[in-house]
Order: C-alpha cells, then structure tokens, then sequence
C-alpha cells in the first residue's frame, strides 16, 4: 500500500510540475533557436526612487514587471519575470544615464545588464542559470509607450 502512495505522490509531482511550467521556459525554447529573446516590461512608477546630487542627477531605482512580447497586464497575462533597474543621471537635465539592470526570468535564470541609456546597444555582461554564461547586448529599447501605457520592449542577442 505504501508503495502506490508513493506513485500518486510522484505523479501527482510531476503533473504539477509539467502543468506549471512557466512561459518563460518556452520563451527559452525560443531563444535556444533563434539567440534571441524578446521581451516587454511594464514599468512601475510607484517604485521610482531618486536621491537628487548637489551637481544635479542623482542615483535611482525603478522597478517593474516582465512580460512575452505582446503580453500586458491589461490582457490578464501573468507575468514571466521581475525588472530592477537603477543607476546614475550625471546632471538633472541633459547630462547621460548609465544604468544596470536585471532581468529575473521566473524559473529560469537571471540577465544582467549595463550601459548608457541612448539608442546604441547596451552589455549583457552575464546572468544566473540558465543565463550564467551569456554574454551579448540588450537593444531595441523603445521608450515611446512610456507615457501611454508604461512599458517598452527590449531584445537581447546572446551568445554562450
């Protein structure tokens, strides 16, 4: 008897397993293929942090959600993944912003992330996981929905 418990039990973990498989898995199934993953942030505003400098600019954090392309909250998709991002405006108004970001796919590892915020690529300098051996660049950060729905989109190219 106690052996057939311990079948259920195990099938019971393993239907649950197999059932809760997040979608970031098969994103990564994807990017095994193709070396490219994209994906769409929703930004957290409440989660904006700045500590002003005497000079002007400051350090920051922002927070958000990670979603598959074309996914949204909104839709009622579950995100895949969380957002951090934080680093340093060199003068309050015109002055650059460098930043590091990590991108924590849930399930399967982390992407970490570094450069100016402009319209060039940025490094991927390595990450967790299934990620602890990328390396790369992140672009195709566009910041236009921004003020309309608070998100935007980031493709990264990834060898290793």
């Amino acid at each position: 008897m106690k052996s057939k418990t311990t079948l259920l039990a195990l099938a019971t973990l393993a239907l649950i397993l197999m059932v809760g498989i997040p979608t970031a898995q098969a994103q990564f199934s994807e990017l095994a293929k193709h070396r490219e993953l994209v994906l769409r942030v929703e930004v957290d505003f409440s989660t904006f942090d700045l500590t002003p400098s005497p000079g002007g600019g400051g350090a920051f954090y922002v927070g958000g959600e990670i979603f598959n392309r074309g996914e949204s909250s909104a839709d009622g998709d579950e995100a895949i993944g969380r957002f951090d991002c934080w680093g340093w405006q060199v003068d309050a108004v015109l002055g650059p912003v460098f930043v590091l970001q990590e991108w924590n796919l849930f399930g399967v590892g982390k992407i970490q992330v570094q450069g100016a915020e402009d319209e060039g690529p940025r490094a991927v300098t390595g990450g967790t996981g299934r990620f602890n051996n990328a390396r790369g660049e992140a672009t195709g950060f566009d910041f236009s929905n921004l003020g309309v729905d608070a998100s935007f989109v980031g493709r990264f190219k990834l060898k290793g």
